[in-house]
């Protein structure tokens, strides 16, 4: 099936411009005449036809961005279109208020959801009106304010890190004529060595994206983590566009959504490799609950990725505009398209009808696969892909803690929530009888041993109570009564419709693991809360030293001292900060490094694994430890194991250091 979509690509050389065609539904003699870009301009469009509400009323992946200039006032009928969006999230914004005080968290995220989601479908690019811009700042700062106070953050795990997409808005490449043509020249024939399954342009654009790639310095250090983590899902994201269909080369959207981290997240509420948001991942299949996550699953969202671009494409039969309404939503590029009277997206890209950071999606994601293809020929030279990422699989029941998986299986909490990084609160939800945990390789048959020797009591962790529904009671009441949602409570009990609950009815309800659990039947138990006087706090984005120390009531220079930290001294949001005495007695952990990733274990079977070291004889490389590594990433990356590691440096805890060279003998 994947051969009816595409075929062999024919190389067409125009004077600042190389289309490498081939695709169903490019007409390559089109894209060929395209001129250079002018410098991006915001755009306005009207709202959603009914036609798209399908489509584009829950798209994913759409990420809000601010442009660095206001760069002209609306028109009147503008101005209207802005007040209609405004108010209409400001509606959707009060509804989620009123859920959270009638005790319906997940009723209020939804209303979150669909707020933030009016701002992206608007088709409105936020340089176009100072108001519409200040407005969606303030709204996601009261969204992120309200769930910091009630400990209702769902997407936004301790371990995530900003999503790449967030700088796309703030960027215009700067290629001089002299410069495209310099380089046009170069890169050309390199092109044509490479083949590609998705129709290559070589424009401007393009070699301005390679060129942001290989000098300025965040985007090539996003390259060089991106290139290095594309080894642990190449095979499996390929292996799935092929059952799906799709060109093999659409895996490079996944290198720019997230440069391949589980843990990405936007300002949006986009999350994990394919940056869903919520009710698109929903749509497509993924759950997304207070225990589960499947946007942070590879394999799943993987899945529901190549499903959504497969409706993408047909409904623009053209892989540059599906790409494109992957970013900013199916209903967004109709309504250009519209407005514009264009129908290709390099047309469209030229016109103010198009958001800026959906400019610069396609282009970067065409410069990454030809980057991808050959680095040493960009000037990235000596880098590799980690190796695939294996494991086995086993199942378990009711409410497992990783923790225990891990001692079961000989591994750290580490290595199993790198491997399970959907599971949020590292315990498998109590609402499934079975359910697939990875450890890693070879571990499989004698962790499944080890846990079905052990006792119900022991395997399966306390996360439910009891309550019998009284008069005048709803799903609502109840689940606030216990601080949970009422879409787990309805889940747990197979409760299909919220609104018939019968008096008497025992209902099994969901808590949060490590919580208290009161004994007995009918005692509420809410969930844990972040207290303010906790010893510990998670950074947020826009959170500041002096913002900190105002909130939790203590002296500036205090915490500067605890945490090791000046005045200048920059944040990373989910770094922990000591902000308590008690916390502050141990070693203060350290902020999260720019390019944080989930810290990878020995995952692949090797060889002497947990046995001594092999004679360290024959070639030996020395590797200086960088910022963020841990033992287990570095031994991932040169396929070794941890044990030898330790026993090659004389190593005895599990500490290293920024900094610290250490000798590895890879054969």
């Amino acid at each position: 099936m994947a051969q009816s979509l595409f075929h062999r690509f024919v190389l067409v050389v125009a004077p600042t411009l190389v289309v490498l065609s081939g695709c169903a539904g490019v007409d390559s003699r089109r894209v060929a005449r395209t001129a250079p870009e002018s410098p991006a301009e915001a755009a306005e469009s009207d709202n959603h036809d009914a036609r798209n509400e399908a489509v584009a009323a829950e798209e994913g992946s759409a990420v809000a961005g601010v442009e660095a200039q206001v760069s002209q006032e609306p028109t009147a009928q503008g101005e209207d279109q802005v007040e209609d969006v405004i108010a209409r999230a400001q509606e959707e914004f009060d509804l989620g208020l009123k859920a959270l005080r009638v005790g319906n968290p997940e009723g209020a995220r939804e209303r979150f959801d669909r707020a933030v989601q009016i701002y992206n479908d608007s088709g409105i690019p936020l340089d176009q009106s100072a108001r519409l811009r200040r407005a969606y700042e303030k709204l996601v700062e009261e969204i992120a304010a309200l769930e910091s106070e009630t400990g209702e953050e769902p997407d936004a795990d301790p371990d995530a890190v900003p999503s790449p997409t967030e700088k796309l808005d703030d960027i215009t490449t700067t290629l001089t004529p002299e410069q495209t043509e310099e380089v046009l020249e170069k890169v050309a024939p390199e092109a044509r060595e490479v083949s590609f399954d998705i129709p290559m342009v070589v424009n401007e654009k393009v070699l301005g994206w390679i060129d942001i790639f290989k000098n300025r310095k965040d985007f090539r250090n996003s390259f060089l983590g991106g290139y290095e983590r594309y080894g642990w899902y190449e095979k499996m994201i390929h292996q799935t566009l092929r059952e799906e269909g799709l060109p093999s080369d659409l895996i490079y959207m996944a290198f720019l959504e997230s440069t391949y981290k589980t843990s990405a997240y936007s300002r949006a509420r986009a999350k994990g490799i394919w940056q869903f948001m919520t009710p698109t991942g929903r749509q497509y299949g993924l759950k997304v609950d207070r225990f589960v996550d499947e946007r942070s699953h590879p394999e799943k969202s993987t899945r529901a990725a190549a499903r959504y671009m497969k409706d993408l494409y047909g409904i623009f039969g053209d892989w540059h505009l599906a790409i494109a309404a992957y970013n900013t939503g199916a209903g967004n590029i109709m309504r250009a398209q519209r407005r514009s009277g264009k129908t290709s997206y390099w047309d469209l890209a030229r016109t103010k009808h198009m958001r800026l950071e959906t400019k610069n999606f396609v282009p970067a994601i065409l410069a990454l696969a030809l980057i991808s293809k050959d680095p040493a020929k960009y000037g990235f030279d000596g880098i590799r892909h980690n190796p695939t990422l294996t494991y086995d699989t086993i199942q378990v029941s009711g409410a497992t803690k990783l923790s225990l998986i891990a001692q079961l299986s000989g591994s750290s909490d580490d290595e199993i929530r790198f491997l399970n990084p959907h599971l949020r609160l590292g315990v498998t939800p109590p609402y499934e009888k079975e359910y697939e945990v990875r450890v890693p390789t070879g571990r499989g048959p004698e962790t499944l041993t080890a846990y079905q020797a052990l006792p119900e009591s022991e395997r399966i962790t306390r996360v439910a109570s009891t309550h019998t529904v009284r008069r005048g009671e709803t799903l609502a009441s109840i689940a606030a009564r216990y601080g949970v949602s009422v879409r787990e409570l309805s889940a747990m009990n197979g409760i299909r419709n919220a609104n018939r609950i019968s008096i008497g009815t025992r209902l099994t309800v969901p808590s949060i693991p490590g919580a208290p659990v009161d004994a007995g039947e009918d005692r509420p138990r809410r969930a844990s809360r972040p207290s303010k006087y906790a010893p510990y706090h998670v950074v947020r984005r826009g959170d500041t030293l002096y913002r900190i120390s105002r909130a939790y009531g203590i002296p500036l220079k205090n915490l500067m001292a605890w945490n090791g930290l000046s005045e200048s001294s920059k944040l990373f949001p989910g770094s922990r900060l000591v902000v308590g005495k008690q916390a502050s007695s141990s070693a203060a952990p350290r902020p999260a490094p720019t390019d944080k990733t989930s810290p990878p274990a020995g995952l692949v079977s090797v060889p002497g694994g947990g046995e001594a070291a092999p004679d360290p004889a024959g070639e030996k490389i020395s590797y200086r430890v960088r910022r963020g590594d841990n033992l287990f990433r570095i031994a991932l990356k040169f396929n070794t194991t941890v044990e030898n590691l330790k026993a090659w440096n004389k190593i005895t805890g599990d500490s290293i250091n920024a900094g610290d060279v250490l000798t590895i003998y890879p054969n």
